[in-house]
């Protein structure tokens, strides 16, 4: 009998009750009278269920579970690829970043990977960012540049292309475009049929059938007149003439050898040369932080395997009856080494959207930008600096002699950096617009949340 007074047999309740869960209303099942629209307790289905089939009761209780999680804002799932199955209590504010017993620490708002000092907001930028270059760099449209070795998409018809960079060059061939006489030279060696690339090329006049008489011409006068020149000199005279046709007669009479002038495709325009001078430092900003924010993750993966070194090192010198017997300093150094290198790595997403992008140019005055980011830059290479000595006095080759000035060091350099830490989470919370939130330091890093299966 349920709490409803309504009264069935035990086998009668039990087929009830799987029916409902196999129809997918295992959250709320309701009393088998009809009509009625009470609760079924949940313990009580449980128990039923079990002895009919163990395997449904086990189903009843994961659907509970999942349920449970997502109605309550204080619990989530693991974020872990392959899942771990753990899910994720917090007694706080939900944000937070928390540890789960698989190791996997995340965001507890956003259920991202540990990304402070950078705002949810700003880390789910920069991750679709990050995808759109992977796509960028691996389109079949794409090169990198010849001078700054950046990717560069083909958007038009025209295989010239021109990067932020201000460099111009052929997607066909690896040469660099100077003057016009080398986008001749391209349409010629690239393409082998110039007339057709002129009349594919998206930045030229309309071309009509005088251009491929004036090519056909110039190719029968060459052989007719100069029989004996060779195949180099023919191309060079043929390319030369083609530069005359294409000054005097496609780009009006013009005498300027800028590339620009007669091969306008890309081409800086007075009313675009601002958004261009933008678009060029937001890639070399972008670039940058990218950059660097790999080289620290990267640091961060190699120092996470190189832990198990640290272990033989410290057995070698008790072995030999150093006078330093206790050798917790090295695994507080290690510590402090693991929870600080994600700081630096996750500070440069932060500095790439506050100063480099144009999404938050409000938060702050233009005048006031380039002196906090002189600031924030001078705190990012300051603590930087000093995780990287951090990590060379650790995995360095410790000689008998200098243990006694390493353990000094260790000391030193993990409480400098945990005061670095905290001053450049201060300054960057300074920075943040108003809705952006980021977790508060922790000296003792990300904390372990308690875990329920």
């Amino acid at each position: 009998m349920m709490d409803c007074a309504h009264c069935f047999c035990n086998i009668c309740w039990t087929k009830h009750f799987i029916m409902k869960i196999h129809e997918g209303e295992s959250r709320r099942i309701t009393c088998g009278a009809n009509g009625c629209k009470a609760i079924c307790d949940e313990e009580n289905v449980r128990n039923l269920v079990n002895r009919r089939d163990p395997h449904i009761a086990k189903k009843f209780s994961k659907i509970l579970l999942e349920s449970y999680v997502e109605d309550n804002d204080k619990v989530k799932w693991c974020p872990s690829v392959p899942h771990c199955g753990n899910a994720i209590r917090v007694e706080c504010d939900e944000y937070c970043e928390v540890e789960c017993a698989c190791g996997v620490q995340f965001f507890f708002s956003c259920s991202s990977e540990a990304h402070s000092p950078c705002s949810c907001l700003m880390w789910n930028l920069w991750k679709k960012k990050r995808q759109d270059e992977s796509g960028t760099v691996n389109s079949t449209n794409t090169k990198y540049c010849p001078k700054c070795h950046k990717p560069v998409e083909k958007k038009g018809g025209c295989n010239r292309v021109r990067c932020l960079c201000g460099q111009q060059f052929c997607l066909i061939c690896p040469v660099t475009a100077l003057f016009i006489l080398h986008v001749l030279v391209h349409l010629y060696f690239c393409n082998l049929i110039i007339t057709s690339t002129v009349r594919a090329c998206s930045c030229y006049p309309q071309v009509h059938w005088q251009t491929d008489f004036a090519c056909f011409l110039v190719l029968h006068v060459f052989s007719a007149i100069l029989p004996d020149i060779s195949v180099h000199e023919g191309q060079l005279l043929f390319v030369s003439l083609l530069h005359v046709v294409n000054i005097f007669w496609l780009c009006g009479g013009k005498t300027s050898t800028s590339i620009a002038d007669h091969h306008p495709c890309g081409q800086y325009k007075d009313d675009r040369l601002e958004k261009d001078g933008l678009a060029q430092r937001q890639s070399l900003g972008y670039c940058h932080n990218y950059n660097q924010f790999k080289a620290n993750t990267d640091s961060l993966k190699l120092e996470a395997k190189l832990q198990s070194r640290l272990n033989p090192k410290i057995e070698i010198l008790e072995e030999n009856n150093h006078e330093l017997r206790d050798f917790s300093w090295v695994t507080v150094g290690y510590n402090r080494l693991f929870r600080s290198r994600r700081i630096p790595s996750y500070s440069y997403p932060f500095a790439y959207y506050m100063f480099c992008d144009n999404q938050f140019k409000n938060a702050m005055e233009h005048n006031d930008r380039e002196i906090k980011q002189n600031l924030f830059k001078d705190q990012q290479q300051q603590l930087q600096s000093k995780v990287e000595e951090l990590s060379e006095q650790l995995f360095a080759d410790w000689k008998e002699g200098e243990v006694l000035y390493t353990r000094q060091q260790i000391f030193y350099l993990s409480a400098n950096i945990d005061s670095r830490c905290e001053k450049l989470y201060d300054f960057i919370e300074e920075l943040l617009p108003p809705d952006h939130i980021i977790v508060p330091y922790r000296s003792m890093g990300v904390e372990k949340a308690s875990e329920f299966h």
